[in-house]
């Protein structure tokens, strides 16, 4: 095994130890990691209305109308999220958050932030700075390979 092979392994190894590590989300009334990254997207989508559109939340979390789907009627059942035509285009719906998911998005959001100061404290300012670096040089190129491309890794 050559130098580069070997960083490649290395490097497929650190990506799933970060995605094992991942911050849990979940929330003390039952929402899954899935429904709380759903709401973020939502208040985050269009911050004025704190809404948004299906297409919009598929593409932003990497998930199928399917799950979205699933994730949506959760939330909608616990009072999270309500579901409205769009005016432009009455066919299509736009889905924004109640006062219970604006209060959710608040719990969560401190909580990301503090386990993230957490690592900060762990690892010191300076390496996070350089990792932070690393990381978005990373993500730009696997961005540009990947979707410009449009590879299939899984075929011949």
């Amino acid at each position: 095994m050559d130098e580069n092979e070997k960083l490649a392994n290395e490097l497929l190894v650190a990506f799933l130890k970060i995605r094992k590590f991942t911050i849990k989300l979940e929330h003390d009334d039952g929402l899954t990691n899935q429904e709380c990254m759903v709401l973020e997207s939502i208040l985050h989508g269009n911050a004025n209305e704190k809404s948004a559109t299906p297409n919009y939340l598929c593409s932003r979390l990497s998930i199928s109308p399917e799950a979205l789907s699933r994730s949506i009627r959760h939330l909608r059942q616990k009072g999270y999220v309500s579901t409205i035509h769009n005016p432009k285009e009455r066919r299509r719906v736009i889905y924004v958050l109640k006062a219970k998911g604006e209060e959710a998005c608040k719990l969560i959001s401190d909580k990301v932030l503090s386990k993230a100061k957490e690592y900060v404290s762990m690892i010191g300012e300076e390496d996070t700075k350089h990792l932070l670096r690393i990381l978005t040089k990373t993500f730009t190129n696997m961005e540009l390979h990947f979707h410009n491309r449009e590879e299939n890794i899984c075929s011949n």
